[in-house]
């Protein structure tokens, strides 16, 4: 699972997990043989319901009738507006992703919420 929304660089921790909820869900039926048209629209609808907005496209097996779905968010249903880093520093502080205790309650350094502005300061 891919993103490649701008807006997608600021994402909040229970919206990282609401994603991997949905991915794993889907993930569980993959391999297995279904109508194209109709899983595709339910991978759709899924994410939806989570508020994203979703790309798929299908890749081929060796199993006859069995496909890969490749699924990259490309968007919010619903865009944010400002991004709330205080709301963001509160998940990860109380580790709402339930990480393990060494990566538990910190945002590395070096890491970024925000696209890089481009053009000049006057």
């Amino acid at each position: 699972m891919t993103t490649t929304d701008g807006e997608l660089l600021n994402i909040y921790d229970h919206e990282v997990a609401a994603l991997q909820r949905v991915h794993k869900a889907l993930k569980d039926r993959t391999y297995k043989s279904h109508d194209l048209n109709e899983f595709d629209k339910e991978i759709a609808e899924r994410f939806a319901e989570i508020g994203f907005r979703v790309s798929v496209k299908w890749y081929d097996t060796t199993e006859r009738g069995v496909f890969i779905p490749e699924v990259e968010v490309i968007g919010r249903i619903d865009p944010i507006g400002e991004f709330d880093h205080d709301q963001l520093r509160h998940e990860v502080v109380n580790n709402y992703l339930g990480l393990p205790e060494s990566d538990a309650g910190v945002i590395p350094t070096g890491t970024y919420t925000r696209a890089p502005r481009h053009g000049h300061d006057h």
